[in-house]
């Protein structure tokens, strides 16, 4: 069996908008100044740790749990919400530590974006952008015959995976690229709430906030999801990601006038 070329070719657009293209622009971003590399750094650490250290490996743990599996089952939206409320507790948590410990120095506008940008290309990255790169890996090795190495090591996994990339559409690849933007965009919101929390010593009420909205953004995109399809999730994104933007833009003048350059 072989994976359709559109299919192939989007795997290859997910892992340069996803992987490539993040880092590309960082660095862009951190040659021309416009963003500073500590509060990027404490981003991306902000969701590694928060997510990948903690959440998901307890998540799994859970996962294991025979009461846990029949809860998930029976009770699909309160196990939603669960999932979608930790995901903020955790995230904005470790937002919150980064800002108030961690960026000391660096509290101006620009700092609030490069931190947003670690923490949400750091997201797209680790859990985007190399399972595209695995799923063009393993494509490619199916269309060139090389894939049967892996399927005399281990059939089993070599049968989920064929079945997941013959099944696999170019448009929903393609909605998941889109689906980051969103996510980026938000993430920046969320850390532009933690920023003007801590630098008007009102970090509590704007903590709370963030979590909410974080709450609020994965549960309604994961119920429509499940029970109005993928164009209504995406559709909600949109708006989320728009609604952001826009809150951006408009937060700059919370921040001092000097507060635009790096300090």
């Amino acid at each position: 069996m072989t994976v359709a070329p559109s299919v192939l070719i989007a795997f290859g657009v997910g892992v340069f908008f996803t992987l490539v293209c993040p880092l590309l622009l960082l660095v862009f971003l951190g040659i021309r100044k416009r963003i500073s590399p500590v509060p990027v750094v404490v981003g991306a650490l902000t969701f590694f740790i928060s997510q990948m250290v903690l959440r998901i490996p307890i998540l799994n743990a859970l996962s294991g749990q025979q009461w846990f599996q029949s809860f998930a089952a029976s009770q699909l939206i309160a196990y939603l919400l669960i999932l979608s409320f930790t995901a903020g507790l955790f995230e904005e948590s470790a937002r919150l530590v980064g800002v108030r410990f961690f960026c000391r120095k660096h509290r101006a506008y620009t700092d609030a974006i490069s931190f947003g940008l670690g923490h949400g290309f750091c997201e797209a990255i680790l859990l985007v952008g190399f399972t595209h790169l695995n799923s063009l890996i393993y494509a490619v090795m199916m269309n060139t015959g090389s894939f049967s190495i892996l399927a005399e090591a281990s059939p089993q996994a070599a049968e989920q995976i064929t079945a997941a990339l013959t099944s696999a559409q170019a448009s929903t690849i393609y909605l998941a690229i889109l689906e980051r933007v969103f996510a980026v965009l938000f993430h920046l919101f969320a850390t532009m709430l933690i920023f003007q929390g801590v630098n008007r010593r009102r970090s509590f009420p704007y903590y709370i906030l963030a979590i909410l909205a974080h709450t609020i953004f994965n549960f309604v995109s994961v119920l429509l999801m499940q029970y109005a399809g993928i164009w209504a999730s995406e559709l909600f994104l949109c708006f989320g990601g728009i609604f952001s933007l826009i809150y951006l833009l408009r937060a700059r003048r919370d921040f001092p006038a000097n507060s635009f350059h790096l300090s």
